[in-house]
């Protein structure tokens, strides 16, 4: 069995997984309307997720089996590390004034 004949029905798989997941979140958006915007980005995620997937099933299946070269980045002079800040304190936060 070829690679891309192994993908395919993965592909198909992941599908029906995220359309079942999408409608799910649906009806809970549906029932719980604050939720809603949690849902919406969920949803758009399993949409990516999906198209990200198909794509390189389309590209295995096409015979290439590397996503193109990124450009190669630039290298960065050496400077001092990053300083970290502390985590906040809530009760420096609500200091009574």
């Amino acid at each position: 069995m070829s690679l891309p004949l192994l993908f395919t029905p993965l592909a198909h798989w992941l599908t029906l997984i995220v359309a079942g997941l999408q409608k799910a979140a649906a009806a809970r958006a549906g029932r719980d309307h604050a939720v809603a915007p949690l849902v919406t980005l969920l949803w758009t995620r399993l949409a990516r997720l999906t198209a990200r997937f198909d794509a390189l099933v389309a590209r295995l299946t096409a015979g290439h089996s590397r996503p193109d070269a990124l450009p190669p980045q630039p290298a960065r002079a050496p400077g001092p590390p990053a300083r970290r800040r502390p985590p906040a304190c809530a009760c420096r936060a609500a200091t009574p004034g």
